[in-house]
């Protein structure tokens, strides 16, 4: 839940003594901690852009693109905002540099170990992640590097839906690791 102006306590104060504004977003709790209290246009424009982000990126979302993207059986074609450009760029790089090791696919891997959207915290069978880890995506081959608002290739035909992948560009659903 992003907090309204209304729920958001300018005064409030962090473990450091420092105001701090406190907002949930992607799935988990974060504090913005500063020298002054945040005036209230600025906590406003903070909340519409973690609004937004979360709406297109939030794998905890049933209403997210990330969500429709994992619930399209058949793969499709997906057109993220503009500025998911430069998120995607650091994807590519991250993705090369690490030989594949860093990957922001990685939202199913997560739901498949219990940190799913209602927080079960327990793992799938081990067929079921087994079968998973066989067929998984991957950035460096099921999002094409300078294409990435709009390729997600269809799932293979004896399994269902993939589901959680990472933010932008994610075939699936899911957000970074």
């Amino acid at each position: 839940m992003i907090p309204t102006d209304r729920e958001a306590d300018p005064t409030a104060l962090g473990n450091g003594r420092r105001p701090t504004f406190t907002f949930d977003a992607i799935g988990t709790r974060w504090s913005i901690e500063t020298d002054s209290p945040l005036d209230a246009d600025l906590r406003r424009e903070l909340c519409r852009r973690i609004e937004d982000f979360d709406a297109v990126y939030s794998r905890f979302r049933p209403d997210s693109l990330i969500a429709r993207i994992a619930a399209a059986p058949a793969g499709g074609r997906f057109t993220f905002p503009e500025d998911s450009r430069s998120l995607f760029g650091l994807y590519d790089r991250l993705a090369e540099v690490t030989d594949g090791a860093v990957d922001p696919l990685v939202g199913r891997d997560l739901e498949l170990l219990g940190y799913d959207s209602t927080y079960t915290l327990t793992p799938a069978p081990a067929p079921v992640r087994a079968r998973h880890a066989r067929t998984r995506p991957s950035w460096r081959t099921d999002v094409a590097p300078g294409r990435h608002h709009a390729h997600h290739p269809p799932p293979p035909r004896d399994r269902r839906r993939r589901g959680g992948q990472g933010p932008p560009g994610r075939p699936r659903d899911g957000a970074p690791a």
